[in-house]
């Protein structure tokens, strides 16, 4: 899928480098699926996305972080409606 996002950022008080964030954004999800027969069924529909997670600063550019984030796929495409991500280890670069 593909969703603009808004983010809020909270520094944690025991340590200055280390911020929790959530954000939430609407988007589009593309969604495809095939059968043990062959068939393929394939659709586009509104989702909404949101999600959680803490990040290390180790520079202005580079942290390394976990979190997890949700998809609500609001108009069942493909008669799926929710699906859920968890990241163990993330590595970023910020500009």
């Amino acid at each position: 899928g593909l969703a603009p996002t808004i983010k809020g950022v909270a520094p944690l008080p025991l340590y200055e480098r280390t911020l929790l964030f959530a954000f939430v954004g609407p988007g589009l999800a593309y969604v495809s699926h095939t059968n043990d027969a062959g068939n393929t069924d394939s659709a586009v529909g509104f989702m909404l996305s949101f999600g959680t997670g803490i990040d290390i600063h180790f520079s202005r550019w580079f942290s390394l972080g976990g979190g997890i984030s949700f998809y609500w796929l609001v108009t069942r495409p493909a008669d799926e409606s929710f699906l859920w991500m968890l990241d163990f280890v993330r590595f970023r670069v910020h500009f």
